[in-house]
């Protein structure tokens, strides 16, 4: 059941996200790739090796072809896609609807990356007892994330039972600590509009069958592990989730996209992110 408040998407928060998402990561990758540019033209110097915190219950991520811990747009995708596996995780053990957990998972996408750097959380860099912090701070932000997004989404779980899933590594103090510094980061916007009634919804007028709905269910949920909630708006994550699934079975619709006066390179920049997303697999 939607609540009120999350009723129309176009007057929501999470529209007003959108808009101004694309330009700022535009305007990250810029000064990445200037700051790359100087670096490479400057003396080479040691850099020290951050290491992988691998969170306690979930298994740790392969490192991605061309650096060390993986480069996502926002330069920091292999922590944040960990993050989202073990909240991911967290709500298939505590058998919390799915809905709550893709909540979550938008909220780990959102936070600003200085929540997760050990200088924000008091850490220093080196230490044993310090990457224990800074694992303890990052697990307890994805915990919280999911404890934030069942209150939102009205399947409230107990702190008490989701710092159970982290093996002791944090308490029921450290998730509420974290939820307020997930509000503070979030700035409280906290409603998100998922794609999935949208697909059920042009599936319908395209006369679409289950088994076309079922693949195209199934690259939605998989959307989850990309950015592109971050970006687009649901309807157009649905559209492409639907085009990717029609593309198996010999079907474009496109030309329909275009009838009802929905961008059709936006909805196919969509599929392209989920094939590239497949490919990195």
């Amino acid at each position: 059941r939607g609540s009120a408040m999350a009723a129309n998407f176009w007057t929501s928060t999470h529209c007003g996200l959108l808009l101004v998402a694309r330009e700022e990561a535009e305007s990250r990758e810029r000064e990445q790739d200037k700051a790359a540019a100087a670096e490479a033209d400057a003396k080479p110097r040691r850099r020290q090796k951050r290491k992988q915190i691998v969170l306690r219950g979930a298994p740790a991520l392969d490192p991605k072809p061309g650096g060390e811990e993986g480069k996502g747009k926002r330069g920091r995708g292999s922590l944040v896609d960990q993050l989202v596996d073990f909240a991911v995780m967290l709500g298939r053990e505590l058998k919390i609807r799915q809905r709550p957990v893709f909540t979550a998972c938008v909220y780990l996408r959102r936070l600003d990356e200085k929540i997760l750097a050990p200088s924000e959380a008091g850490l220093g860099p080196g230490d044993e007892k310090d990457e224990l912090e800074e694992e303890r701070h990052v697990t307890a932000l994805a915990l919280s994330c999911v404890y934030l997004a069942c209150k939102v989404e009205e399947v409230p779980v107990s702190p008490e039972r989701i710092a159970g899933f982290s093996n002791g590594l944090c308490s029921r103090g450290d998730v509420l600590d974290a939820e307020l510094l997930l509000l503070e980061n979030l700035s409280a916007s906290l409603v998100v509009h998922h794609p999935h009634e949208d697909v059920l919804k042009y599936a319908g007028s395209l006369g679409l069958g289950k088994d076309v709905i079922q693949v195209a269910n199934f690259v939605l949920e998989e959307t989850y592990r990309t950015e592109l909630c971050l970006f687009h708006p649901p309807h157009i994550i649905a559209l492409g989730c639907l085009y990717t699934a029609c593309a198996f079975h010999n079907k474009n619709i496109l030309p329909w996209c275009a009838q009802i006066k929905v961008d059709e390179k936006e909805v196919a920049r969509v599929c392209e992110e989920m094939v590239k997303h497949y490919k990195s697999l």
